[in-house]
């Protein structure tokens, strides 16, 4: 095979013509994130407090100096949407962002002596694998204060991560265009959750498939329930309207006490319930992904590192006896 080799010789420096991309600011690509996510000016400027005017002025500056068109207006509509040139930078930009709040989230961090770590977590994940990894953590840094936020829905989770509310967030896998750093973790299997009370439940060799299109059901109001739904009827198994909708965390005593039947996460049942009968829907729903998302362009992360590993770390032995009870 001929090879050719070439001895490199740098070149006379000459004093380059400034990059196109000086001219971009971040208030440019933060306008055009916002609208982006909006779907339309207006909203764009509700959300970052600038006039629908200096907004177009943002985006026809990048357009400008970038030689490309970004957005297009819909026909008759208000609304905007973005051009495949748009869609392309919109991919960098979210990083972009990303790195901006990282830095400013470190800079907050070393102005404070306190030592803070925030944690969003989704409802049916913290009953089973908080306790598991908060005790040892807090006992390994004594100086550091924990705060808790539950998520019933995984892109606001996701967003309050993005935002930099949330150090670490732990539930739903973001969007694979996120920016966030993500571990996969291992899944939720779903349960149908029944009254003990109700004898058909606790006929021998009884399956959930059996009993789902007569049992009235409760339904939690969670996003990913609604998802288990539409695959058991795409299965060909019907289900009735549900009676009540309630918090996901308001389901497992509505059922304890025989309002119904529900589709659940089985960590969101409380281990030790008696009153409530799990039957697995292993088979016909996918178990629900989880994962534990971090902002990873932060240099001063020691904590959200630590917990991670502890996180990931511990759920396997929560999802093992979970799928034993159901």
């Amino acid at each position: 095979m001929p090879v050719t080799v070439t001895s490199f010789a740098p070149a006379q420096r000459r004093a380059a013509p400034p990059p196109a991309w000086a001219g971009v600011q971040h208030r440019h690509l933060a306008s055009l994130s916002a609208i982006a996510r909006e779907g339309s000016f207006r909203g764009a400027a509700r959300t970052l407090g600038y006039s629908q005017s200096a907004l177009s002025q943002h985006v026809a500056h990048l357009e400008r100096v970038l030689g490309v068109s970004l957005l297009a207006r819909r026909r008759g509509s208000a609304e905007v949407e973005l051009t495949a040139a748009g869609e392309l930078l919109l991919d960098h930009v979210d990083g972009i962002l990303a790195v901006y709040r990282a830095a400013e989230a470190d800079l907050d961090a070393l102005a404070s002596r306190a030592r803070r770590v925030r944690i969003g977590v989704g409802e049916a994940l913290a009953p089973t694998l908080l306790p598991r990894v908060l005790p040892a953590f807090a006992a390994a840094h004594p100086d550091v204060a924990i705060d808790i936020t539950h998520f019933r829905c995984g892109a606001d989770l996701a967003a309050a991560l993005a935002d930099g509310r949330l150090d670490i967030g732990i539930g739903d896998p973001p969007e694979r265009r996120s920016s966030l750093a993500t571990r996969p973790l291992a899944p939720e299997p779903y349960v149908l959750a029944a009254p003990a009370a109700w004898p058909v439940v606790r006929a021998p060799g009884v399956r959930a498939a059996d009993l789902l299109e007569h049992l009235p059901l409760v339904r939690a109001d969670d996003p990913a329930i609604a998802v288990a739904e539409r695959e058991l009827r795409a299965r060909g198994l019907p289900l009735p309207a549900a009676g009540k909708v309630a918090p996901p965390s308001a389901v497992p005593p509505l059922v304890a006490c025989g309002a119904g039947a529900a589709i659940l996460p089985a960590g969101l049942v409380p281990a030790g319930e008696e009153r409530i009968v799990r039957l697995p829907l292993d088979g016909l729903v996918s178990p629900r992904a989880v994962a534990v998302a971090w902002r990873g362009e932060r240099r001063a992360a020691a904590l959200v590192t630590d917990l991670v590993a502890r996180v990931s770390a511990a759920r396997p032995a929560v999802t093992a006896p979970l799928r034993a009870a159901a």
